[in-house]
């Protein structure tokens, strides 16, 4: 009988500060089946070199989700705040993720 495979991680709002520094912590723990997913997946180009698998979810865009979701067992979010969810979404430097 084969081991098992190790469970899959998904870290929400990766391009976040406490997201990504949640990935690059788990990177630097060896962690393998890590998924870091932003709104903005461009910004996570040096987490995937680093061997995380980069995932577009948009949590304001449901239709999104079911797919950046699939086959993810274990999940890594943080909400946003009332105060950030009623404001816009931003990008690089006031990134709201």
């Amino acid at each position: 009988m084969s081991a098992p495979l190790p469970s899959r991680l998904l870290v929400t709002r990766a391009s976040g500060y406490i997201g990504r520094r949640t990935v690059e912590l788990l990177l630097e723990a060896g962690a393998e089946n890590l998924i870091a997913a932003s709104r903005y997946p461009e910004m996570l180009s040096d987490l995937a070199s680093r061997g995380a698998e980069i995932r577009k979810a948009d949590f304001d865009d449901p239709a999104t989700l079911d797919l950046e979701f699939a086959g993810v067992e274990r999940l890594h979010g943080r909400a946003r705040s009332a105060r950030q969810a009623s404001a816009p979404a931003q990008g690089s430097s006031g990134c709201r993720c």
